[in-house]
Order: structure tokens, then sequence, then C-alpha cells
């Protein structure tokens, strides 16, 4: 038979038991509702760091991207001058041929047979920059086995000239025809150069006139 005694003391100790886990749910869901305004606040304050946080990174990516952009056009702007820098400088440079053009219109200048004489020179309002350059082309004639004599800058013209010019004499058809090849000759070595019938030109001959550059080209384009 069991014993009242231990069966009164195992259920107190339920009793305690129970009460102790009450108390603990209790103080749980106490401590819960004591703290739950705490943790709000240091979840807002998270929020808000985070928020802080994005906020600032988001400012440095926009200085970032704004300084980029800055530079971007720092840097077009500056390729724009350099350009027109260049641009004036080869406008205001005198002409000269380059070693391919040199090539290229001695080789087309080369004929079967003795060329015939020609004239070439500069004008004289074109001043030295005109003569310079005529010596230049007048030299690539000569090592081509062109007869003529060297430019001395003396010549005039009716009208103001720019680049080269090619006189032959009207009703010609010899000197028109000399004029036509030679033009040829200078567009081969990308050189411009036009053609112009006069009476006071030789027979069977032409005469070459360099007037000023151009100053809308390139160096050694006119």
């Amino acid at each position: 038979m069991d014993d009242p005694t231990k069966l009164s003391w195992i259920e107190s100790a339920m009793n305690i038991c129970a009460l102790l886990v009450a108390i603990g749910v209790a103080g749980e869901f106490l401590g819960s509702w004591i703290s739950s305004p705490i943790r709000r606040r240091i979840d807002d304050a998270k929020d808000a760091e985070i928020s802080r946080l994005n906020k600032q990174a988001g400012d440095a990516l926009e200085r970032g991207a704004k300084a980029e952009q800055a530079a971007a056009e720092a840097n077009r702007i500056a390729e724009q001058e350099r350009l027109a820098r260049v641009e004036i400088e080869e406008r205001m440079a005198d002409r000269h041929l380059t070693l391919g053009q040199r090539q290229k219109l001695q080789a087309a200048l080369k004929v079967n047979g003795q060329p015939p004489h020609i004239e070439l020179d500069s004008l004289l309002s074109a001043g030295s920059e005109a003569l310079a350059y005529a010596i230049e082309i007048a030299t690539v004639f000569h090592d081509a086995g062109w007869d003529l004599q060297y430019p001395r800058g003396m010549r005039s013209f009716s009208a103001p000239l720019i680049g080269i010019q090619i006189d032959f004499k009207l009703g010609d058809p010899v000197s028109s025809a000399l004029s036509e090849f030679l033009a040829r000759a200078f567009t081969s070595a990308g050189l411009s150069a036009s053609t112009y019938g006069e009476n006071n030109v030789p027979e069977k001959s032409v005469v070459i006139l360099i007037g000023r550059k151009n100053d809308q080209t390139a160096n050694g384009a006119r």
C-alpha cells in the first residue's frame, strides 16, 4: 500500500514544478513585453544606420559619376582645342612635298623620249613661301628628266591665284594635251592642279604657275 505522505510530497513537488514553469512562461512573456520597445528602437536604429550608409554610398556614386562626366567633358574640350591648334598650325605652315608625293610625282612624269621644254615659276605676289614650294616641284621635274629652269618667283597673273595652275596655249592641241598630262601627274601625287588656256604661252609647251597656298587645305595639298 502506497504511503500517503510520499504521494503528498510528489504532488507538492509537481505543483511546485508546474508553478515554476508558469512563472518561467510568465517571466518570459513579461521580459519579451518589456524588451519589445527596446528591440524596436534597436531595429529602428539599425534601419536608420543602413539607410544612412546606403545614402552615403549613393551620394558617393553620384559624385563619382559627376566627376567622371566632368573629366570626360574636360578631355573632350581638350581634344577639340588640340585639333583646332593642329588645324591652325597646318594652315599656317609652309607647303612642302612629302617623300611619297615626290616619288609619285616623279614616277608619273616619266615619259618615253625627250620631254618638252616647259616653264615653272611662282607668282611674285605669293611671296617666298610659294617660291620655295615651286623650287621643290621643279626639282622633282628635273629628277624625272624634264627640261626647265628653276623658278625665280617673278611671275604675275591677272587674277588672284591659289595653288597650282597649268597654262596652255589656246588652239594648240599639243599644249592642251600636255597640260592635261601634267594635271594628271599632279593628281596622282595628291596635288590639285587646274588648267587654264591663254594666248601668251609658247606653242607645244605649258607654263606652270604656283600661287599662294589655300589656307583651307592641309599642308602640301595645294
